[in-house]
């Protein structure tokens, strides 16, 4: 059996909905131009995921993803979804909030520099001399890095535990202009928490959290903390958009993280200008200092600009209404048992493979078994 080379980190199964004849149109925003791309070209890298077996362990939890996407997409209805589906649909979420090209990319920039100085120091210490010493290091760089992403992605297939106390509604497009994706396709946005004079990187464990996910040009996910929003839907659990600027605000958000290209298949000219704009006029965070951590390296404080941000404007869904607070809610954990036991979780895994990339194959298995018993 061949090797999977092309690993997607946006994948196939959720950018059909804005293909025809598995093609897409994809909208580049230094080029400023639309191409036509198969599916299979977009969103992808080679060995992107490292491990040839993991990207085969994750293409099995995304057959999973994938089913309960094709069930809202059909039905338009949450109100059928089981508490396993709805897990399931939690663990998309924060999987491939986790999973992106811009996360890797990111821990690259904060972590490279870092981690390569650490090793050469180690070697300088030792008595260890090899000819290629430069290319070596390089390479332990890389694994590194492929590690502590590895521990990202592991944090977003068990996302189902920290995302579980958030609720859900489905956006219904019923305008003419369609909802587009990108390149990172979980928007954030804090809107009971807001700064007056920059945009912040968010949490998913803050209070306060709203999560956007467009999975077709007519459909989006919303997710959101029901400690402060009072939210109406019907009884299938939509809430109907007839606005085209409502549509255009969730668009922004998408172009706002939107680090290369939006996906968008025949939306009009004009709102590709508009979004070209707002992505050039996105007022961007400077570098801030988070905490990573892998089994390996330990804990790192890394200084990165981050590839999930809060903007200053926040789209104004009907029905959905603050719930008035005196808290600051970006600033707290909702249910910092959750957060606690999701850790707990993660190092259990890691501690019993004793390897990233093992780890993630035990993470995988785990949770389809889990899903699989639940359901």
């Amino acid at each position: 059996m061949s090797k999977p080379i092309n690993h997607h980190f946006v994948p196939k199964h959720f950018l059909k909905p804005w293909a025809t004849d598995e093609s897409t149109q994809v909208y580049v925003f230094e080029a400023q131009k639309n191409f036509t791309h198969s599916l299979s070209e977009i969103c992808s890298r080679n060995y992107f995921n490292g491990n040839p077996k993991v990207e085969k362990e994750l293409s099995d939890i995304e057959g999973r993803h994938e089913n309960v996407l094709k069930t809202i997409r059909s039905t338009m209805d949450l109100s059928e979804l089981n508490d396993s589906e709805i897990a399931t649909l939690l663990s998309f979420v924060a999987f491939q909030r986790n999973r992106t090209r811009a996360v890797k990319q990111e821990v690259w920039e904060s972590g490279e520099e870092i981690i390569s100085e650490g090793l050469r120091e180690d070697f300088e210490e030792s008595s260890l001399v090899l000819d290629e010493e430069e290319s070596y290091i390089d390479g332990l760089t890389d694994a590194y890095i492929q590690s502590i992403h590895y521990f990202l992605i592991i944090h977003g297939i068990f996302g189902h535990i920290i995302l579980g106390d958030l609720r859900v509604a489905l956006l219904c497009n019923q305008t003419n202009t369609p909802f587009v994706t990108c390149d990172i396709p979980i928007a954030h946005d804090n809107p009971s928490f807001k700064s007056s004079e920059r945009p912040s990187g968010p949490g998913v464990a803050n209070s306060g959290i709203q999560l956007f996910c467009p999975i077709s040009p007519s459909l989006s996910i919303f997710l959101y903390d029901p400690q402060y929003y009072q939210v109406s839907t019907n009884q299938k659990g939509q809430i109907l958009l007839d606005q085209s600027e409502i549509i255009r605000e969730i668009n922004d958000l998408q172009v706002y993280d939107a680090r290369n290209i939006i996906i968008h298949n025949g939306a009009p000219e004009v709102e590709i200008e508009r979004l070209h704009s707002t992505w050039e006029d996105s007022d961007r965070l400077g570098e801030v200092p988070q905490t990573h951590e892998s089994e390996e390296w330990g804990e790192l404080e890394l200084n990165f600009e981050p590839s999930h941000q809060i903007p200053t404007f926040s789209p104004e869904i009907p029905n959905v209404w603050t719930v008035p607070t005196l808290d600051s809610p970006q600033r707290q954990q909702r249910d910092p048992a959750r957060y606690k036991k999701q850790k707990e979780l993660i190092h259990r895994v890691m501690q019993r493979t004793g390897a990233s990339d093992a780890a993630v194959i035990y993470a995988v298995r785990a949770q389809l078994e889990w899903l699989q018993e639940s359901g």
